[in-house]
């Protein structure tokens, strides 16, 4: 196996992964799932590398790297289409955990497998090439998971029923809103009001005191 078919894999692998992170969250928070709920299932993508990596080493050493890699990328493509065939938050619980196994298949199958195919000279170059691919997956899966809900099929329509809860909660805020708006100005032209009268009493109390001066003034 050459190494640029390796490093394809890798970028193929991860880019999906990390383009079902958020697909998946999305996907969950659209059903209605709970902050937290969301947080166990983006925990499950980093469960099973953690547990697998030991145990999937010593496969690779044992059985060699090319069945692992065969049903980690299978098992990675299945993940990603249980989604959209098993709609719900249980398929994804299951579609993630599955993601997060076939990760670890893979992974440390293409790192066992680059070291064999790369000679010394060449293997230092090889696992920095494995590191860029996985840096370039990481950034290009996240962004076409974007670009896939922006322009997706059924994005922007509008459905009254969905968002009818908005909707009131919109019209609350507007009447709320009014209803503020109404009390400010009716506080404003009291003040005014207020004001207006006691300029005009005073204005009489001043001409009630001029009254009586000149009456005092005459003989």
């Amino acid at each position: 196996m050459s190494i640029r078919l390796v490093l394809a894999l890798a970028l193929c692998n991860m880019a999906s992964l990390r383009a079902g992170r958020v697909l998946f969250a999305l996907n969950a928070l659209s059903l209605g799932a709970t902050p937290f709920t969301v947080g166990m299932l983006a925990s499950l993508f980093a469960l099973f590398p953690g547990v697998m990596s030991w145990p999937v080493g010593m496969l690779a050493d044992r059985f060699g790297s090319r069945w692992l890699l065969v049903i980690g990328t299978g098992g990675t493509g299945v993940a990603m289409l249980v989604p959209y065939f098993v709609p719900g938050l249980p398929a994804l619980f299951v579609a993630a955990g599955m993601l997060g196994f076939s990760f670890a298949l893979y992974n440390v199958a293409l790192q066992n497998l680059i070291g064999l195919i790369s000679s010394p000279q060449r293997r230092a170059q090889n696992f920095s090439n494995f590191g860029l691919a996985q840096s370039v997956a990481s950034f290009l899966g996240p962004l076409l998971a974007g670009l896939t809900g922006a322009f997706g099929p059924g994005n922007g329509q509008h459905d009254p029923g969905h968002d009818g809860g908005q909707g009131i909660r919109e019209n609350d805020a507007d009447d709320r809103l009014e209803f503020c708006g109404s009390q400010t100005i009716g506080s404003l032209a009291e003040g005014a009001l207020d004001a207006q009268e006691r300029l005009l009493g005073r204005e009489e109390d001043r001409r009630e005191h001029q009254h009586r001066e000149r009456h005092r003034d005459q003989p």
